[in-house]
């Protein structure tokens, strides 16, 4: 299933009660809480801590 030009496999559906029909679930690489953690704070070392400088000002 293409998504804003990205193709996405279909993984299976799931019937939704309310909208009385099957919706397809799609399978999409999702990022963990860890991993973000471990981007930020690389991030934070490369180039200091951004946010914190601003309220200072």
């Amino acid at each position: 299933m293409k998504i804003n030009g990205v193709d996405y496999p279909v993984i299976g559906k799931v019937k939704i009660e309310k909208l009385g029909k099957a919706v397809p679930v799609l399978d999409i690489s999702m990022l963990s809480d860890e991993r973000w953690n471990e981007l930020v704070a690389e991030q934070r070392a490369k180039h200091g801590d951004f946010y914190k400088a601003k309220a200072l000002e």
